[in-house]
């Protein structure tokens, strides 16, 4: 539901500003969406909420370049998490539709380096 807001507030007309500076202490463990422990579900999660709320607010998304920069963005997150548990095969294929979405996720994996993709891999 925060992620639908999220989107639905991105795709508007209002402007949004980020502030550089912790409003808050954030505990992570187990058994939180947001933790590295699960890392490939929430991806999965995300992946459809972007889907759903696609469909459910079309005319929230007027500029379509919008989603399909963000859905290459998580497709991408969840190739890397998918690698980190050793998945290669839906790791690589995540990571392949990414750049297929949007050619400017080359640019992440330059990013991310050859070394720490190497280490991702094992």
């Amino acid at each position: 539901d925060d992620y639908d807001l999220a989107l639905r507030v991105a795709g508007s007309e209002f402007k949004i500003f980020y502030l550089h500076e912790p409003l808050c202490l954030r505990r992570e463990h187990d058994g939180q969406c947001s933790g590295i422990y699960n890392s490939v579900k929430t991806g999965e999660q995300i992946m459809n909420a972007l889907k759903k709320s696609q469909k459910q607010h079309p005319d929230a998304f007027k500029d379509q370049s919008k989603i399909t920069n963000r859905m290459a963005e998580v497709k991408m997150e969840l190739a890397i998490s998918n690698l980190k548990e050793g998945k290669r095969g839906e790791g690589l294929k995540s990571m392949i539709d990414s750049i297929t979405t949007s050619p400017k996720q080359i640019g992440t994996l330059a990013k991310i380096g050859r070394r720490r993709v190497k280490r991702i891999l094992g």
